[in-house]
């Protein structure tokens, strides 16, 4: 067994020694995106009497557990990402293997396609154990018997009996071409405590960890925990894989690298060699709060060219009503109908990102690669948010490795900016502009409550 771990900003020649680059687990618009963060966005904000209202069908008259959204990408448009970022920067063979939630709808389609003939019928399926869940990234169904395969798994849901589940996963292991993925593992996404979570997983492996092929290293959860997931890799002798969990336009933030020619001879690597070696790519380096808050503007902008016509964000948010018929939150409002407490957070988040869009066109060049002595966490936001938001006070700046300098010429001396630290022996980055206070309460506020859980 041999799992390696590579990343981009400190060789980007490290991809030249192979042929492929594989992209798994990313999501379209065909995937159902449940809020389950919600109850963690209101506690950490001032929202909670409106959800106590909301979550019983109280002022808004919806029930959030019965809500969900779906991403912005076509499967046309996520493919594409996904290509371009292996080709234009790593110059190796793409394969990509898009993972929606409980659907194969997006690569059965692709395959209709004659330059994504090859894509693979792949998905996430939601896998009930216990009293939590796991998702569990099943690539490359047979294509002739994808459909039969599927509408099984997904019937595991209505009765999850632990027998159920081995029978289902063994019937996978048989076919040679199929790849079983436990994603992001240690995610405990139910909510039972990190010890209680633990406890199930163990027991999930313990019973189906032979068909399990390899765990996730996922590039939206904390670093601390994917290092878990490799211990937890190595006690059951799995090797891990990349997983980018994309459900924005931002491509996977990590991939795999091989020498292998097709998709099957890359399942063929890891199940049978149990060889695999992961890539990072320069955008996990970013702070996790900027990376969800852009997501979040993918989510509510406008998208005029949307796959499905979707063009309103409340055209792409989907509610189950009492009757049993799913309708969209457009269709259940109406025009300008929505409450107000949710106009003003989906304005204030369009904002946000009209100004991100706005800033970066104009924002000079400093990404890692052209300034390596410059701590992505010190500049990254001001990639966010437009200078003319100013803070209100500064915050600790030992704890940010950061020093605190009036603005020169300032008639208020209470105003103040971040200036990142530079390295020893490099002059401070003059291109770099002002980090608001207000910019920063946000992106604490997304990464506790769009990421956070017990276990993070």
């Amino acid at each position: 067994m041999e799992s390696r771990i590579r990343k981009y900003w400190r060789n980007r020649s490290a991809s030249r020694a192979y042929r492929s680059a594989v992209s798994l687990h990313g999501h379209t618009l065909y995937s159902r995106e449940i809020l389950v963060m919600v109850p963690r966005i209101v506690c950490r904000l001032t929202l909670r009497n409106w959800y106590r209202g909301t979550a019983h069908g109280g002022s808004t008259g919806l029930d959030v557990s019965r809500l969900w959204w779906t991403p912005p990408l076509s499967p046309r448009q996520a493919w594409l990402i996904e290509q371009r970022q292996i080709v234009d920067r790593l110059d190796c063979r793409p394969m990509i293997s898009l993972t929606d939630h409980d659907s194969i709808d997006a690569p059965l389609m692709l395959r209709a396609l004659s330059k994504s003939r090859d894509v693979p019928v792949s998905a996430e399926w939601t896998v009930p154990f216990h009293n939590t869940f796991f998702h569990v990234g099943v690539h490359n169904l047979p294509p002739n018997k994808a459909r039969t395969l599927f509408h099984e798994m997904n019937g595991y849901a209505s009765d999850p009996k632990p027998e159920r589940l081995t029978e289902l996963l063994a019937g996978l292991n048989e076919d040679p071409g199929v790849l079983c993925v436990l994603n992001h593992p240690l995610w405990d996404e139910r909510g039972i405590g990190q010890s209680a979570h633990r406890t199930v997983v163990e027991d999930l492996l313990h019973r189906n960890g032979r068909f399990l092929h390899a765990f996730e290293l996922n590039g939206f959860r904390p670093a601390a925990e994917n290092d878990r997931v490799a211990e937890l890799a190595v006690a059951f002798h799995r090797p891990v894989i990349s997983g980018g969990d994309r459900h924005g336009r931002e491509p996977n933030a990590n991939l795999n690298l091989t020498n292998a020619a097709t998709f099957p001879e890359f399942v063929s690597e890891v199940r049978e060699d149990r060889r695999s070696v992961v890539l990072w790519m320069p955008q996990s380096r970013e702070r996790r709060s900027v990376r969800y808050l852009r997501v979040l503007g993918d989510i509510v902008r406008d998208d005029p060219h949307h796959g499905l016509g979707w063009t309103r964000w409340n055209e792409r948010f989907f509610y189950r009503c009492d009757d049993g018929v799913v309708r969209s939150l457009s269709a259940i409002w109406g025009d300008g109908s929505a409450p107000l407490v949710m106009n003003r957070i989906v304005t204030a988040v369009q904002l946000l990102d009209r100004a991100r869009l706005k800033w970066v066109q104009t924002l000079p060049d400093v990404s890692p690669e052209a300034e390596p002595h410059i701590r992505p966490r010190a500049y990254r936001l001001e990639q966010l948010f437009p200078k003319e938001l100013v803070m209100r006070k500064a915050r600790n700046s030992r704890s940010r490795s950061m020093r605190l300098n009036p603005i020169p010429g300032s008639a208020r001396p209470k105003r103040r900016l971040w200036r990142p630290s530079a390295a020893p022996g490099k002059p401070e980055n003059p291109r770099l502009q002002n980090v608001p206070e207000e910019a920063e309460k946000v992106a604490e506020v997304a990464t506790e409550a769009l990421e956070s859980s017990p276990d993070s």
